[in-house]
């Protein structure tokens, strides 16, 4: 019985056609099979097999991915907000800790002066929008500065003249802040702020100061944008008197015959003791003669209160 399923096994494979060199091999499924229709050989699938998208399909994707975004973006609003807001915090708080390191070393009152970025040149000198500073001629002293879209920070220091000024340490760098959110001081909401015995107003018209020196008038600045935090000599954070708080500006040195002068300008009001962080852009739409609307906005902004002793900020809270 073996020996005759071995013989016709072996007749009925000799019987089936063989594949030739080169020729395909015999497919059950013939040229109008499923792996043909499906766009399979049997060297696998064709180049025209993959599948793609129909527009119905991508119009579903592209539905979905569009309801995603609307539910996401308000949340990623606030949150790039406040990440913003942190990048103000973290940066002050660093460098009210190197300004009162600087006035425990040096013996003598330092602290920051926060200004509004203006343009200068590669010397530092504040120019003209002609590029010219104030040494030059042809410097236009009607406009002689032009305003940036941010705050800066600079380390000053005291220093003996002929009088007690404060100077911009040489050897230190100039700190830009972000742009989006600005630094204010705590006065701009005291009574008696812009002007002495009356209400306090945040009206743009009334906000602007111009120092003056040997009878010239310099760069205007608003009083709300440029201000001064200082530390006394051990290291405490003080109110300085505005009467005494005044600036050896190097960026506006002038000529007076051949002599190149540093002039040094008084400030408009005494050094900050706790700070507003607020949204900048918000605070531009708002109309400038609109006081009340502004002093609101400034109220309901982040207040950032200052340690006395150790020079950090020890609160933050949103009025």
């Amino acid at each position: 019985m073996s020996a005759m399923t071995t013989q016709r096994t072996t007749d009925r494979t000799a019987t089936e056609p063989r594949a030739q060199k080169g020729s395909v091999p015999f497919c059950r499924n013939g040229p109008s099979g499923a792996s043909h229709k499906r766009g399979l050989t049997p060297f696998g699938p064709t180049p025209f097999s993959h599948s793609a998208f129909t527009l119905i399909e991508l119009m579903v994707v592209v539905g979905i991915i569009i309801v995603l975004v609307s539910i996401t973006m308000p949340a990623i609003g606030p949150m790039l907000a406040s990440n913003k807001e942190a990048q103000v915090m973290n940066t002050l708080g660093g460098l009210l800790i190197n300004a009162q390191a600087t006035s425990i070393q040096s013996a003598t009152c330092a602290g920051l002066r926060i200004e509004r970025a203006f343009r200068t040149n590669d010397a530092g000198f504040m120019v003209d929008a002609n590029g010219l500073c104030r040494i030059q001629p042809g410097y236009d002293t009607t406009n002689p500065v032009v305003p940036l879209d941010h705050q800066r920070a600079r380390f000053v220091t005291l220093s003996a003249y002929k009088e007690q000024v404060f100077t911009h340490l040489a050897e230190s760098k100039v700190y830009d802040l972000p742009k989006d959110y600005w630094l204010a001081p705590d006065y701009a909401l005291y009574n008696g702020f812009p002007e002495a015995n009356k209400p306090n107003s945040l009206d743009e018209t009334l906000l602007g100061w111009a120092p003056q020196y040997s009878s010239i008038y310099f760069a205007p600045y608003n009083r709300i944008e440029t201000f001064y935090i200082i530390f006394n000599a051990q290291g405490e954070l003080v109110y300085y008197p505005a009467g005494k708080l005044v600036y050896a500006d190097q960026t506006q040195q002038f000529m007076a015959g051949s002599d190149v002068v540093l002039p040094k300008l008084p400030h408009s009001d005494p050094s900050a003791r706790s700070v507003y962080v607020y949204d900048r852009r918000m605070w531009d739409e708002i109309l400038k003669t609109d006081s009340v609307a502004r002093q609101s906005f400034l109220r309901a902004s982040r207040a950032v209160n200052i340690n006395r002793i150790t020079g950090t900020i020890v609160e933050e809270k949103t009025q």
